[in-house]
């Protein structure tokens, strides 16, 4: 199989039951089963198509990291700010 498509068919089908489950929500709990059963075995199947990791780059991955928590934390703060509320609403 396409490396593409071994990364790209878990998270489709896992997108598939999110949705299914918001639109029948009488079935929801059928479909969380189902969703987190059948990506557990998409994800087995397909796990000789992932590339191995290498962790050359973590310092990189640890940077980006922090400087997105404080972006986050920067943007909820900002959210809050009472001039802006009407914009958000």
């Amino acid at each position: 199989m396409r490396d593409d498509i071994a990364y790209m068919l878990p998270m489709l089908v896992f997108l598939a039951f999110v949705w299914a489950g918001g639109h029948w929500k009488n079935l929801y709990p059928h479909f969380y089963v189902a969703r987190a059963v059948i990506v557990a075995v998409l994800l087995a199947v397909l796990w000789r198509s992932y590339t191995k990791i290498r962790w050359n780059g973590w310092w990189l991955g640890a940077i980006l990291g922090v400087v997105s928590i404080f972006q986050w934390i920067g943007m909820q703060l900002l959210m809050r700010r009472p001039e802006i509320e009407g914009f958000i609403s």
